[in-house]
């Protein structure tokens, strides 16, 4: 159990988590772990084709650094 309290924190999902342990229960059955984490996989996170950055010169570092002193 205390491996689907962490994947729900971690997915963020602590209140479909405990949405489906109350219906389990409603039912008159015990939650069983491996039910639920199937229920809970974690999702798929798609991260963006390209994400454009802008590069700073290294020499405003140190211009920034001096400007500190």
């Amino acid at each position: 159990m205390v491996d689907l309290l962490w994947l729900a924190h971690e997915e963020g999902c602590e209140a479909e988590l405990a949405a489906l342990i109350a219906q389990t229960l409603g039912h008159g059955e015990l939650p069983e772990a491996h039910a639920l984490r199937s229920k809970l996989e974690p999702r798929r996170r798609e991260l963006p084709d390209d994400t454009p950055v802008n590069l700073t010169d290294l020499a405003r570092f140190d211009e920034l650094l001096e400007a500190r002193a």
